[in-house]
């Protein structure tokens, strides 16, 4: 008997990426759909369509569901040197008022994720609760489990092994339209910069080296992952290397397939 259809999405500002399997043994197969922003609506608003669009064509019901949200779908901030007897709620407190000092009072409107980045420090990963409320009931219309809507730069931090790093290094993680830099030094996260719907490769090093700058660090080493371009550079003194894990996101929801993507 077939197992139970799983399926994982990508949401992200300039793509829409889903991937299906089922049962254990079952294969795997991802496609890749293009997205085009709609005037005023929410960038990622088109995403959703698509997924809706794309459940309903594959005539899928009763799944697992699981959702990567990228780029510019996510914000990030950094609860830096915090009481550890602080609990979930007070940290959720503080890390609203960062993002409305930080963003505007839109952010009440956002949905925090809180990861342990460090012995000390939390990072704050904020999703508009729309984009979660609409993947609710895209989940309730086909009778699915949406089991997870996930931040994919944590997912890329973990697979590259930024969260039990000892080492004074930056990781640079490439999603489609955004790429986000984390400065750890000895496991604790001490900084988090995200680049927008950059279009060049060659500003990729120049605002890695003003972001060093910003926060006053010495490190020079850069673990590269995600999606990196192939002519990417980096300033004089700079030790790049890439992870060993760096291939694009959805490219590992089963380990003993062979993952083909189509348009």
């Amino acid at each position: 008997m077939a197992g139970r259809l799983s399926v994982q999405a990508y949401l992200t500002a300039a793509c829409l990426r889903v991937g299906w399997t089922a049962g254990l043994r079952g294969g795997l197969e991802i496609r890749e759909e293009p997205l085009a922003g709609n005037g005023s609506a929410p960038r990622w608003l088109a995403a959703v369509e698509a997924l809706e669009n794309r459940v309903k064509s594959q005539e899928w019901r009763r799944f697992d569901l699981r959702v990567l949200i990228g780029d510019e779908n996510v914000r990030y901030a950094l609860l830096p040197s915090l009481d550890a007897r602080l609990g979930v709620e007070e940290l959720s407190r503080l890390a609203h008022s960062l993002l409305v000092r930080t963003y505007g009072e839109s952010a009440q409107e956002w949905s925090v994720r809180l990861s342990a980045a460090g012995r000390n420090a939390v990072l704050v990963a904020a999703i508009d609760n729309a984009l979660l409320h609409a993947l609710e009931a895209l989940g309730a219309s086909a009778e699915a489990r949406l089991r997870s809507a996930h931040p994919a730069f944590l997912r890329l931090a973990e697979l590259a092994g930024g969260f039990t790093s000892r080492e004074h290094t930056w990781m640079l993680a490439f999603e489609p339209s955004a790429a986000v830099a984390g400065l750890w030094e000895r496991s604790d996260l001490l900084a988090v910069r995200v680049l927008r719907a950059w279009s060049d490769a060659s500003e990729i090093g120049p605002w890695l080296e003003r972001e060093r700058l910003r926060t006053g660090s010495e490190v020079r080493q850069v673990l590269v992952c995600g999606e990196a371009p192939a002519d990417l550079r980096f300033p004089a003194g700079w030790s790049p290397r890439e992870s060993r894990r760096s291939e694009p996101l959805l490219q590992r929801i089963h380990p003993t397939a062979a993952p083909r993507i189509a348009a």
